[in-house]
């Protein structure tokens, strides 16, 4: 008799009129469906905030009035380097303001290389586009205190969806959302009720999904967006680069040591 582990999941589900593909590993499938809803939502939720205000918001796909025509946003940094990006707020000359990232993690054993990336890419590009006021991330599952804390470093906005909410969030609507890694049975059947919910539903999960982060996440865009011009600076940081092809960075806690620094190096 075949052993459970050694079935491949390929299957096709009818329901409600509706033909489901068929998935190869149920336990992913499921997963990716909870991140794309976790973004749509983020996306819905910006889209409300900036509609009364002077900004546009960019969730990707062809764009004529700026000559896009692939489904990503991509901004280049100063070194003419590529980064993709989720989500563009943008002022009404096109320029960027505020970058919005949104990822889902089921388990912690990725969020290091995750998390680098968005140290890599947000620092690069507001270094790049002085326009860029802010850069957020919204995240859902599972992120260690580490991947957290080195995106904060970096002066990343963070707003997180606890992996626990989601859980208790969707036994609420009868689909089993913790599993072990090489619980095939469980995610088979995760995945089945997921497909077996009417579109009504799925609706609503996606705007439970966004509870714990809708109202931090609307003030952060606020307070930048509904900027008065008066900014309050906590903390310099100063590099310099160097002849031997290295740099030296150097933080002050205010004006006046940043200046004597300067004139220091003269």
């Amino acid at each position: 008799m075949m052993e459970w582990n050694q079935i491949r999941f390929e299957f096709r589900i009818t329901m409600a009129g509706r033909d489901w593909r068929d998935v190869a590993n149920p336990g992913s499938a499921i997963g990716e469906a909870v991140g794309k809803l976790f973004e749509k939502k983020v996306g819905e939720l910006i889209q409300s905030i900036c509609m009364s205000l002077p900004y546009n918001v960019d969730l990707g796909g062809p764009r004529p009035e700026i000559g896009r025509r692939s489904k990503t946003i991509k901004l280049f940094d100063r070194f003419g380097v590529s980064w993709e990006n989720d989500i563009v707020i943008e002022d009404m000359n096109y320029n960027p303001v505020i970058l919005i990232e949104a990822k889902w993690l089921r388990y912690t054993k990725h969020c290091r290389d995750k998390g680098g990336w968005v140290c890599t890419a947000h620092p690069s590009l507001r270094k790049s586009h002085d326009t860029i006021r802010k850069t957020i991330v919204t995240l859902a599952g599972s992120w260690t205190d580490s991947s957290l804390s080195m995106m904060r470093g970096n002066f990343v906005d963070i707003h997180l969806v606890d992996y626990d909410y989601i859980v208790t969030l969707l036994e609420g609507y009868n689909i089993p959302f913790h599993w072990d890694e090489k619980d095939r049975n469980t995610a088979f059947l995760a995945w089945e009720r997921w497909n077996a919910l009417s579109d009504n539903q799925i609706n609503n999960i996606g705007k439970e999904l966004i509870l714990p982060i809708k109202k931090s996440l609307e003030e952060s865009l606020r307070s930048t967006l509904e900027w008065d011009g008066e900014t309050e600076f906590l903390e310099f940081e100063l590099t310099c680069r160097t002849d031997d092809g290295g740099s030296i960075t150097r933080y002050f806690n205010n004006h006046s040591d940043l200046s004597d620094y300067i004139l220091s190096l003269d």
